[in-house]
């Protein structure tokens, strides 16, 4: 999955979706929640 596709399935920008990835930002619980949803995995398993 491309972050474009992940962004369409989210709600999210590829720009936020890209500094979270090489981690210069951070996620808020609803936006992990979103993309746990998208790849259709429970939230925990990034915990």
């Amino acid at each position: 999955m491309t972050l474009k596709d992940l962004a369409e399935c989210t709600g999210l920008s590829v720009s936020f979706l890209s500094q979270v990835e090489r981690g210069t930002s951070s996620l808020a619980i609803t936006s992990l929640k979103k993309i746990s949803d998208a790849f259709g995995m429970h939230i925990t398993y990034f915990f």
